[in-house]
């Protein structure tokens, strides 16, 4: 069965849980994976010096928050942490955007000089070129001008 919502009721206790959408998983083949990974597809992308990266994870190691936003105004791309801490890492076209990320996946992007972000419809790609590993990460994205 499948189900939105769970309501056990019993005596004086009553537990609610939402649950996530179902989701079946299938077999994408690898030309499909490859057109969909294609760089020339992404909607657009930002890059953070190594420099940056490294201090973004120093800072984000303070705060015991788990989300990092990611807001694009005006195409001035900022990383920030609630109001803890907020680091302008340069601007791109002219853009609104805003994206979270999780900070635990900061430690699955290896040290670079330059670390690029590739924003797709529905996921976003960090390409490693040296070890030609990707990390690639869904979301849900809210676009101002989109």
């Amino acid at each position: 069965m499948n189900a939105r919502s769970v309501q056990i009721v019993g005596g004086k206790l009553k537990v609610n849980w939402v649950s996530g959408e179902h989701y079946e998983v299938r077999d994408i083949p690898k030309e499909s994976l490859e057109q969909r990974l294609n760089l020339k597809n992404r909607k657009w992308s930002f890059i953070i010096e190594k420099n940056e990266f490294s201090d973004i994870k120093k800072l984000s190691s303070i705060n015991s928050e788990k989300i990092i936003s990611i807001t694009v105004n005006s195409g001035k791309v900022l990383l920030s942490e609630k109001s803890a801490w907020e680091l302008e890492i340069g601007s791109i076209d002219d853009r609104n955007a805003n994206l979270i990320l999780n900070k635990r996946f900061l430690t699955c992007i290896n040290d670079m000089d330059i670390v690029e972000f590739n924003i797709f419809d529905s996921f976003m790609l960090v390409k490693d070129v040296n070890s030609r590993c990707e990390l690639m990460l869904s979301f849900e994205q809210s676009d101002f001008d989109d």
